[in-house]
Parts: structure tokens; C-alpha cells; sequence
């Protein structure tokens, strides 16, 4: 299992103001590894074809893994035991733009993009631009 803490803490310092920052937080992020080797779900999506397209070249596309985690996140929020939400992840790969990789939980951020959004309303992760995501 891979885990890059230097990858968690930029998603943790990223989040905007308006995001819960444990979303992306060490216990989101080991979660979606360990749920690779136990629920054998992939970063990507399987074609009709059967060939596995991974998400991490397509933004806008989550994966399986993604949408089992994003469930994870609605139960969170509905638990009430949290005063900012954890949203829900729109896309595995983030959008690569202005130096930053820009990850949104909302539809709402995913639409306006990383130079319109805003801290304090809009729920999602900016970090330092990684070719590794």
C-alpha cells in the first residue's frame, strides 16, 4: 500500500475553507488504498470493450474506487457529527492549470474551475502541481 504523506499534508493545507479538511486527510486517503486490495476497485473505469481506462488521464471520470469513498463522505456527512462537509469527489484526476492540480467536491466547483471558485462557499482541493497527482 502506498501511502505519500507529503501527497496527504498538500491536500490537507489545500482544502478551501468551506471543505472539511479530513476529505482528503490521512484516514480518507489509507481508506481508498486499503479499499484497492480488499475490494478490488481501480482507479478508472472498465469499457464495454473490457479494457480498464484509468481515471487518473481523464478529469471528470471517478472510478469505482472514488464512488465507493464518495459513500463513505455522504454517510459522513449525514452523521451531523461534523460542522463542514466532506462533498463528494468529482473526478479522480485533477485539472492541471496555472500550476496547481485542482481536485472539486462539489458540481458546482467542477463547472466554475479552479480560477473562478471561491474559498469560503465552494468545496474543493487546490495543491502544488504534481505530475503524480
Amino acid at each position: 500500500m502506498n501511502i505519500n504523506t507529503d501527497q496527504i499534508d498538500n491536500f490537507i493545507a489545500g482544502t478551501s475553507e468551506a471543505l472539511n479538511p479530513l476529505t482528503m486527510g490521512y484516514g480518507m486517503v489509507t481508506l481508498h488504498e486499503v479499499s484497492h486490495k480488499y475490494n478490488n476497485l481501480i482507479d478508472g473505469i472498465v469499457g464495454s470493450d473490457g479494457k480498464e481506462y484509468p481515471a487518473s488521464s481523464i478529469y471528470g471520470v471517478q472510478g469505482d474506487n472514488v464512488k465507493k469513498m464518495n459513500i463513505i463522505r455522504t454517510e459522513l456527512d449525514a452523521s451531523g457529527n461534523f460542522t463542514l462537509p466532506f462533498g463528494q469527489r468529482r473526478s479522480y484526476s485533477p485539472l492541471d492549470e496555472g500550476g496547481v492540480n485542482f481536485h472539486p467536491f462539489s458540481s458546482e466547483a467542477k463547472s466554475i474551475g479552479p480560477s473562478k471558485v471561491n474559498p469560503k462557499k465552494d468545496l474543493f482541493i487546490k495543491t502544488p502541481y504534481n505530475k503524480f497527482k
